[in-house]
C-alpha cells in the first residue's frame, strides 16, 4: 500500500516536472521569437534614422522652404534613435530571460531524469513487494497445504489407533466372554503341611523287653485313720498291672509285621506334639475324715 502511494507520488512529480519542462521550452522558443522581433524594430528605427537624415539634408537645399520639413525629420530621428535604444534594451533583457529559461530547462531536465529514476526505483520496489506478495501468497498457500496434510497425518493415525484398538478388544472379547461363561472357582485353601515325625520302628530288643518287663505295681500308701480307730488295710491302685500283649507273640513275627506294615504319615501336629503323660498311677491320698467319700483317680483324670 505504501509503496504503490510513493509510486504514484513520483510520477505525479515527474509528470508536473515534464509539463514545467515543455513550458520553459515553449518560453524559450517565445524569447527566440521576440528577440527575431527586436532585431527587425532595430533595424526599422535604423532606416527610418537613416530616412530622417535624408530627410534633413534635402531640407538644407531647399532652404527657408525646406525648414519645416526639416524639423519635421529631426523629431522622425529622434523618434527611430529611442525606438531603436529600446529594442536594443528588450533584446537584452530578452537574452538574458533566455539564458535563464535555458538555465531553469537544464535544471528542469535534470529533475526529470532524476524523477524518472526515482520513479524507476520505485518501479523495481513496487515489483519486488509485488514479488514479495506473490511468495507471501505461495507460502500462505503452501501452510495451508501442509495444515492439510498434517490433518490428513493426524486423521490416519487416528484411523489406525483405532483399528488396533478395535483388533485388540476383537481380540480380548473371546477371552471375556469365555471368563463370564465358565463359573468362577474358589480355589481349595491348602493345608498347612508341617514336617513329619519319624516313628520309631519297634526293634526286636524292645519288643523282647516289653515281653519279659513284669507288671509295675503300684504304690501302696497307707490311709490316715483317725485317733482310736483300727488301721485298715492299705488300698491297692484301681489300675489293673500291665499285661504283655506281645508276650505270646513270637519276636520273629512282630518284625516281618512292622517291616510289611508302610509308614503311616501324620498331618495332624496335635497328635504328634501331644505331650507324654506318665502311665504310672499317681499314689492315692484319702480325703481328710470322710472314708465313705474316698475317691480314687488317676493322674489322667485331672
Amino acid at each position: 500500500m505504501l509503496s504503490h502511494q510513493s509510486r504514484t507520488t513520483v510520477e505525479s512529480s515527474v509528470k508536473a516536472i515534464s509539463e514545467l519542462y515543455q513550458s520553459m521550452n515553449e518560453v524559450s522558443l517565445s524569447s527566440k521569437k521576440i528577440t527575431e522581433i527586436l532585431s527587425m524594430i532595430e533595424d526599422i528605427a535604423f532606416q527610418t534614422n537613416l530616412r530622417a537624415l535624408n530627410a534633413a539634408v534635402e531640407a538644407a537645399r531647399a532652404g527657408e522652404q525646406g525648414k519645416g520639413f526639416a524639423v519635421v525629420a529631426e523629431a522622425v530621428r529622434n523618434l527611430s534613435q529611442k525606438s531603436s535604444s529600446a529594442a536594443k534594451d528588450i533584446s537584452s533583457l530578452i537574452q538574458e530571460t533566455t539564458v535563464n529559461i535555458k538555465i531553469g530547462c537544464d535544471q528542469a531536465q535534470s529533475s526529470h531524469e532524476l524523477l524518472n529514476s526515482i520513479l524507476s526505483g520505485t518501479l523495481k520496489v513496487s515489483d519486488i513487494n509485488n514479488e514479495i506478495s506473490l511468495s507471501s501468497q505461495e507460502q500462505a498457500s503452501n501452510t495451508k497445504n501442509l495444515r492439510a496434510l498434517l490433518s490428513e497425518l493426524v486423521m490416519s493415525q487416528q484411523d489406525i489407533i483405532k483399528q488396533i484398538n478395535d483388533h485388540n478388544q476383537g481380540l480380548s472379547t473371546p477371552t471375556v466372554e469365555s471368563f463370564k461363561s465358565e463359573p468362577y472357582k474358589t480355589p481349595a485353601p491348602r493345608a498347612e503341611v508341617k514336617p513329619l515325625r519319624p516313628v520309631a520302628r519297634p526293634t526286636a530288643a524292645r519288643l523282647t523287653m516289653t515281653a519279659t518287663k513284669p507288671a509295675t505295681k503300684a504304690n501302696v500308701i497307707p490311709l490316715r485313720t483317725a485317733k482310736n480307730e483300727k488301721p485298715r488295710s492299705p488300698v491297692k491302685s484301681a489300675t489293673p498291672a500291665v499285661k504283655a500283649v506281645t508276650a505270646d507273640v513270637p519276636v520273629a513275627a512282630v518284625a516281618d509285621e512292622t517291616k510289611s506294615k508302610p509308614k503311616r504319615m501324620t498331618l495332624e501336629p496335635s497328635l504328634t506334639n501331644k505331650p507324654k503323660t506318665s502311665k504310672t498311677p499317681q499314689e492315692l491320698i484319702p480325703f481328710d475324715e470322710d472314708e465313705d467319700r474316698l475317691k480314687l483317680t488317676k493322674a489322667s483324670d485331672f
